[in-house]
């Protein structure tokens, strides 16, 4: 679980804004998705150590990249009035709720195995779907040139925020972890 959590970490911080900067949004949004969705595969390999640690590392990768991409899409989408923010947050959250609902009834009904089933199918979804063209006014996320991670660093509310979020992660991953253990 760790190691998936550090691929999020560095992928989403390092990854993400070097795609941004190398590809437009529009293709990210084509993309990203797909890769997602082929890695979700990895989880039907029969489990080993090393086999697990490779689908947390990739998946941990690249699925992560799918939450700024969106919500960078829907800002500006939102910034150039072609959505309502919003109403985007509010069906993602319903979506979301919506989802853990699905899945909670097909776990109770076929067991656990079925998350896989579950996750596999809503990643082709999301794939499938993923072909629109997002329509966001904007083909590329206008990120200046590099800034230096030392300016970020010895920035002291910054450097503060970033270990809160880090413990915060961490006890939000512990905590599901521990609490699917302690329903099982």
């Amino acid at each position: 679980m760790s190691v998936g959590l550090l691929a999020r970490a560095a992928s989403v911080s390092v990854l993400f804004p070097a795609l941004c900067r190398m590809f437009p949004l529009v293709g990210l949004a084509r993309v990203l998705p797909w890769f997602s969705a082929a890695l979700s595969l990895l989880y039907l390999v029969p489990p080993t150590l090393s086999s697990i640690l490779l689908a947390s590392i990739l998946i941990g990768v690249f699925f992560p990249l799918l939450m700024p991409l969106n919500d960078t899409v829907a800002t500006f989408g939102s910034s150039n009035g072609l959505i309502s923010y919003g109403n985007v947050r509010y069906w993602g959250s319903a979506g979301f709720i919506a989802g853990l609902a699905v899945t909670g009834v097909a776990t109770s009904r076929y067991g656990a195995g079925i998350v896989v089933v579950v996750y596999i199918c809503a990643c082709a979804v999301m794939a499938v779907t993923g072909t629109r063209n997002p329509d966001v006014g904007t083909a590329s996320l206008g990120i200046p040139a590099k800034r230096s991670w030392r300016t970020l660093l010895r920035n002291r509310v910054f450097v503060l925020s970033l270990a809160l979020s880090f413990l915060l992660q961490g006890a939000h991953a512990v905590y599901y972890s521990f609490g699917a253990e302690r329903f099982r």
